[in-house]
């Protein structure tokens, strides 16, 4: 069975990075804040920001663009006068 390490209120950068993933997790479950070192001097601070709205979900926006009017789909990508062809 695999144990689950506490989550620390401090980090290294370097530890930080091999476990981002988890840490990022963890904090948005409910865990207190992060903070990372370098060189024993904090460099920032890992927090939920409880106040904004959640993230949209991936796809939310499909089919929301609009095209412009003269765009046609039958015309060729690229017009053949902007190609030189060396002989």
């Amino acid at each position: 069975m695999k144990t689950v390490e506490p989550i620390p209120e401090t980090v290294p950068v370097t530890a930080f990075k091999a476990r981002c993933i988890e840490y990022l997790r963890a904090v948005e479950n409910g865990a207190p804040p992060i903070r990372i070192t370098r060189h024993g001097k904090v460099i920032g601070v890992l927090h939920a920001d409880k106040d904004s709205p959640a993230p949209p979900l991936l796809g939310a926006g499909l089919a929301t663009g609009k095209l412009n009017p003269s765009y046609d789909p039958a015309a060729p990508a690229y017009d053949e006068d902007d190609w030189e062809i060396n002989h």
